[in-house]
């Protein structure tokens, strides 16, 4: 399946959790209340249902306070995953992985993070690092693209090498792309409501919570009141049920989620003897795949394989069996000996044929196809990046104060004398650390390769996430001045303000969830206006070609009576914005006809410059749709 078929599919898997959802709580709702009645229908000699009938008001709020018990705790654990994933991820019993780290083998681990990220053009996710876990697996989490959380035990790094370990976390981004995350977190959230029954249960019989915290009513030196112990053992009984039922909705949800994913990491690696192989190691009694860990027990399905000692995994676990996993694989990569003898061949070989061209040709379908996938060339393309940034740069990129100062130098003025403003207002606003940073970084970062600076842009934002919010605040008012200085926004200042709002914001600022409202283009017509004027304008020069541009685009989106080009006047890039933020809003297959348009109408003549590139992966990434990077070999045609 594409990334578009992908995304809806996780739409519909949402939509059947709900039901799902609504269901286990409408049975839950009645057990409880069966717990209440059956006593008292034993002792006056009458039916349930004619005690429900007689005692109406306590039967409405048996079932209020259990809805309230139930609605309580999932709102709690959603509200808790979706302002700080990162919390969640620590309470695994994780460490989060500083992008500075000196350590080889974490250095390891994010170089890999950072080419896939980059291959990708997926968002680069915080790093956790489960240093207690001797154990190999992974996981991935994240309700919002840009504060996704990628995590990994110490056993990874000591047991895998490194095509293997590129394989686990290609599994768990095609989680991130496809939207699995989000999912997986809603379904921490609700199901965490269903057992809270159960924790209520456990509370009234032994005085403490589930991880032996104590809590006391009343007497701190006794448990709770003998005549408690009845109505704790009924919920602990009732709560398990909900766990049965918990189980049953994570598996019907789980595993062809685990079976895409894989495939996606084949599709990605081009290598599935390293997918086979973790598999093969993750079946071995040490390391195995156990999280000594009780939180991470309750998020078991966001984990890579069974994170549950081995004796529950038959009863409780949520994965395919490792044998299914590893057959699925041999299917899903379908490759002959000698077709995977030349698919390495190629993947060493990377971009090295494809030569340093400054252009490309690009096709509409296949920018489309390629949305949410990596190429092999794409990987070499990472690789290739790192080796040609000075170490200097790459340095500062990883350190919170030199990605700050990279940012800034990226957005100084060709014009000597808007540079000299720029620098005195950096001067007066940051510390002496990161101004003279900026004075030493000025030479190196501007003269690279204009292709590689949204990606070192990229890098960047996810570094800063580790700053507090009062730094976050200064450097975003920064970051207006920089771009204002010259009183004209330029693309690349487009893209890098789009991309720090889009990535960073989240992190430091409560962000609205994107609804999906629209099924199809006809209701964005006025939306796709702006956006295709605008980039018929940067597109081309002459206007009769700009109107052909325009046309063009409007074809391939299948609508005939499409309106006339928005005026030049009014248009300009908060006028993109608002439209962006609409054309968001629509389902997966619309956006999959909007990424063809864009692209038709950047390059009506069948090429692509590096500026125009760069505002088509923008406006991919405003609408949740990761574009790896175009350059040839790629998207020629």
């Amino acid at each position: 399946m594409s990334f578009f078929e992908n995304q809806d599919s996780a739409r519909k898997r949402a939509k059947w959790l709900i039901v799902a959802y609504i269901l286990a709580v409408i049975i839950l709702v009645a057990a409880v209340n069966a717990v209440i009645f059956a006593p008292l229908a034993y002792y006056t000699d009458s039916g349930i249902m004619e005690l429900f009938s007689e005692r109406t008001f306590l039967a409405v709020s048996v079932s209020a306070i259990t809805l309230l018990i139930i609605g309580s705790g999932s709102s709690y654990k959603i509200s808790k995953i979706s302002k700080k994933e990162t919390y969640t991820a620590s309470l695994f019993g994780g460490r989060y992985v500083d992008p500075s780290t000196e350590n080889f083998k974490e250095r390891v681990l994010f170089n890999v993070i950072e080419e896939i990220s980059i291959a990708s053009g997926v968002p680069l996710p915080f790093v956790y690092l489960l240093d207690n876990e001797e154990s190999i697996n992974a996981f991935s989490m994240g309700s919002y693209p840009g504060i996704c959380v990628i995590g990994v035990t110490r056993g990874c790094l000591k047991h895998l090498n490194r095509d293997e370990l590129q394989s686990v976390i290609a599994h768990e981004f095609s989680h991130i792309a496809n939207g699995d995350t989000r999912l997986d977190c809603m379904l921490l959230g609700l199901l965490h409501g269903i057992l809270v029954v159960a924790l209520v249960g456990y509370f009234l019989v032994l005085g403490r919570t589930r991880s032996g915290k104590a809590i006391y009513l009343g007497n701190r030196r006794n448990r709770p009141p003998l005549h408690f112990l009845p109505l704790g053992i009924a919920l602990m009984v009732v709560g398990y049920l909900g766990v049965f039922l918990a189980k049953i909705i994570k598996k019907a949800i789980m595993r062809q989620q685990e079976y895409l994913a894989d495939a996606q990491a084949v599709q990605f690696t081009r290598n599935p003897e390293a997918l086979t192989s973790v598999f093969r190691k993750l079946m071995s009694r040490f390391p195995g795949s156990y999280i000594n860990n009780l939180y991470a027990h309750e998020a078991n399905h966001m984990f890579l394989a069974e994170c549950l000692p081995r004796r529950l995994k038959g009863s409780f676990g949520m994965h395919p069996s490792l044998e299914n996993r590893i057959k699925r694989v041999g299917i899903s990569s379908g490759d002959s000996s000698e077709e995977k003898k030349t698919l390495r061949d190629k993947n060493k070989r990377g971009s090295k044929e494809e030569g340093e061209k400054p252009e490309s040709r690009i096709n509409a379908e296949k920018l489309a196809a390629s949305v949410g996938t990596i190429e092999a060339a794409g990987l070499n393309y990472a690789r290739s990046m790192f080796e040609i940034i000075p170490n200097y740069v790459l340095n500062n990129v990883h350190e919170i104060s030199g990605a700050e100062s990279i940012i800034y130098v990226m957005l100084f003025s060709a014009s000597s004398d808007i540079k000299k403003k720029q620098l005195k207002h950096i001067k007066e606003n940051v510390d002496l650390k990161i101004f003279n940073n900026v004075k030493k970084l000025d030479y190196d970062a501007v003269s690279l390769p204009s292709r590689f600076r949204l990606p070192l842009i990229d890098i960047s934002v996810a570094t800063l996430k580790g700053m507090d919010r009062d730094n976050y605040i200064r450097f975003s008012e920064n970051i207006r001045f920089l771009i204002r200085a010259n009183k004209k926004i330029s693309l690349f200042e487009y893209a890098v303000y789009s991309m720090i709002k889009r990535h960073l914001k989240p992190a430091f600022a409560k962000t609205k969830k994107t609804a999906v409202r629209y099924k199809n283009i006809k209701p964005l017509i006025p939306q796709c206006r702006i956006l295709l004027s605008s980039l018929a304008h940067y597109g081309e020069e002459n206007q009769k070609n700009k109107e052909k541009s325009y046309k063009s685009a409007f074809e391939k989106l299948g609508v005939d009576n499409y309106p006339e080009m928005f005026p030049e006047k009014k248009r300009g890039f908060k006028e993109i914005d608002k439209a962006l933020k609409e054309l968001d809003e629509a389902v997966p297959q619309v956006k999959k006809n909007i990424i063809k348009a864009a692209a038709v109408c950047v390059s009506a003549d069948g090429w692509i410059t590096v500026s125009q590139s760069e505002l088509l992966r923008v406006i991919a990434d405003a609408i949740g749709c990761p574009v790896p990077p175009l350059f040839p070999g790629i998207v020629r045609e």
